[in-house]
């Protein structure tokens, strides 16, 4: 299986101070021991850039480090033309939102994991908050061992 990452999940993951903190970093250690595959934009890595360092005063150096680190695991993709037009041509009034809906297409996601309750409504991909995939993930009584 191959999950879409949301700005906010990559935020949750940056910042222990978050409520979704542990489920976002439970996520990605089954994506480390390669349960399943995921992949977040380029985007999201420069807007979590600002919230990290400009907004939040975090330190520049630290989210570097931390953006090495989540590239060995992620898929790191682009934003293409082709995910530009669709959102240009969808009725997703959130545009950011559709940009990131039509790239999880693009590049064969089978899920989006996000904060933002209202993916849902736009995508026919099933959209999970990190807490709810988590309880997917172990319904079965699976660990990370």
């Amino acid at each position: 299986m191959k999950v879409f990452l949301d700005t906010n999940v990559l935020l949750d993951i940056l910042s222990d101070t978050r409520p979704s903190h542990a489920d976002a970093v439970t996520i990605l250690q089954v994506i480390k021991k390669g349960r399943l595959s995921a992949c977040l934009t380029t985007q999201s890595i420069i807007d979590a850039s600002y919230v990290r360092t400009q907004s939040a005063k975090g330190s520049v150096e630290q989210f570097r480090e931390a953006i090495r680190t989540l590239s060995a695991i992620l898929d790191v993709v682009s934003i293409e033309r082709f995910d530009l037009d669709a959102a240009n041509n969808c009725q997703i009034p959130d545009y950011e939102d559709a940009a990131q809906i039509a790239c999880a297409l693009n590049n064969g996601c089978d899920a989006i994991i996000t904060g933002d309750r209202s993916f849902g409504r736009y995508t026919s991909l099933p959209v999970y908050s990190p807490a709810a995939f988590c309880n997917e993930l172990f319904s079965d009584g699976a660990s990370l061992e």
